[in-house]
C-alpha cells in the first residue's frame, strides 16, 4: 500500500487557528496519516490541507474561529463514510434551512511538485498514540480477530460473489463487510432529506463569507463499491448515495459522486481499491478519492491551473 512519507497534510486536535489552503472536516477515511486521500489531492493540487476530527469539532465550532473569519480557506470538505451518515446530524437539532443557492467561487491551483516521496509498505496501525477518541477500522479488527478465534461476532458478514473481485488476497469470491453496511436499507427515508437540509446549512455557514465553497464527500462502503458483484442481488441496491445526491441537486450542494468513480474503478480491475479484510480504502481506493475531486472541482470551474511563461 503507498503511503506518504511524511504526511502531506496536518491532522489538528485543536482548533482552526493557522490559514489551510483546504480544511476537511471527516472520519478516518480522512485521517490515516501516510494514506489517505488528502496526500494524493496535495500531489495534486500542491494546496495546503488541514484535517479535523468530526467526533470532536463542527463545522461551526470552524468557521466561527479568527483564522477562519480574518483568512478563509479556499474549501472546506466535509467527509463522512456512507454507514454512518445516519448518526452524523442526531444532535444538531431541527433543521430549518430553506434556501438553494450557488456560489461562484473560482480559486487557482498553483503548479504541483511532482517529486513526492510515495513509498510502498506494509499497512498497519499505531494505536498506541491515537489523539482521537474512535476508529471504525481498530473496531471492525477486533472484532475480527474476535471470530477467528471461535467467538459468534454477529456484525461481521462474509457475502459470497458471482466472481473474483480484484482483491490481492487468497480469497477473492467473499466480500468482508459489517452489518451496518447493509443496514442502510431500512433507513427512514425522511432522514436523508434532513441529511441534505443539514448540509445545506453547513454549505450556509461556510460560504457566508462569499469566498470559501462547501464540498460534500460521501465515502461509499464497501458493500456499496462491490455492489455488482454480489450474489445476493436484494444487496445490490442497498446503498442511499443515489437518494441523497437527489436531495442534494435539490439544495445544489456540491455533491460529487465518489461512488460512482469507486464502482468504476472495481469494474476496472483496480487490486484493493478497498483493502481485503478491512472496512478502508487501499492505495488505489484514496487515489480514486482524490482524482474524482480533482476532476469535479475543474469541471465545476471551481479551480483552474496557471500557465506557467
Amino acid at each position: 500500500m503507498e503511503a506518504f512519507m511524511p504526511p502531506r497534510y496536518q491532522l489538528s486536535s485543536r482548533d482552526y487557528f493557522q490559514y489551510t489552503d483546504v480544511v476537511v472536516l471527516g472520519d478516518s477515511f480522512s485521517k490515516l496519516r501516510r494514506y489517505s486521500w488528502p496526500n494524493f489531492f496535495h500531489s495534486q493540487t500542491g494546496y495546503s490541507i488541514s484535517v479535523f476530527d468530526m467526533h470532536s469539532k463542527t463545522i461551526r465550532d470552524i468557521v466561527n474561529t479568527p483564522a477562519y473569519q480574518q483568512r478563509p480557506p479556499k474549501f472546506v470538505i466535509f467527509e463522512t463514510i456512507e454507514r454512518f451518515l445516519n448518526h452524523r446530524f442526531s444532535e444538531e437539532g431541527a433543521c430549518t434551512d430553506t434556501s438553494i443557492h450557488e456560489t461562484g467561487v473560482r480559486h487557482t491551483v498553483p503548479l504541483t511538485d511532482k517529486s513526492m516521496e510515495v513509498q510502498t509498505v506494509l499497512k498497519h496501525r499505531d494505536t498506541g498514540n491515537n489523539i482521537f477518541r474512535y476508529d471504525e477500522t481498530y473496531d471492525f479488527l477486533k472484532k475480527f480477530l474476535a471470530r477467528l478465534r471461535g467467538k459468534n461476532i454477529t456484525d461481521v458478514e462474509n457475502l459470497a460473489l458471482v466472481k473474483d473481485a480484484p482483491f490481492s488476497s487468497r480469497v477473492k469470491n467473499r466480500l468482508l463487510i459489517i452489518d451496518e453496511e447493509r443496514e442502510k436499507a431500512g433507513w427512514d427515508k425522511r432522514k436523508l432529506k434532513y441529511a441534505a437540509c443539514m448540509l445545506s446549512e453547513f454549505r450556509n455557514q461556510v460560504e457566508q463569507n462569499g469566498y470559501t465553497k462547501f464540498i460534500v464527500m460521501i465515502v461509499p462502503d464497501k458493500l456499496t463499491g462491490y455492489s455488482k458483484l454480489l450474489v445476493d442481488e436484494s444487496l445490490r441496491k442497498s446503498s442511499i448515495i443515489n437518494q441523497l445526491a437527489r436531495h442534494a441537486g435539490e439544495r445544489k450542494l456540491a455533491f460529487p459522486r465518489f461512488d460512482k468513480a469507486i464502482i468504476q474503478a472495481i469494474h476496472d480491475g483496480e487490486t484493493d481499491v478497498f483493502l481485503p479484510n478491512d472496512t478502508h480504502l487501499g492505495s488505489e481506493g484514496y487515489k480514486t478519492l482524490a482524482d474524482h475531486l480533482f476532476n469535479y472541482m475543474k469541471s465545476k470551474g471551481l479551480i483552474y491551473q496557471e500557465v506557467s511563461s
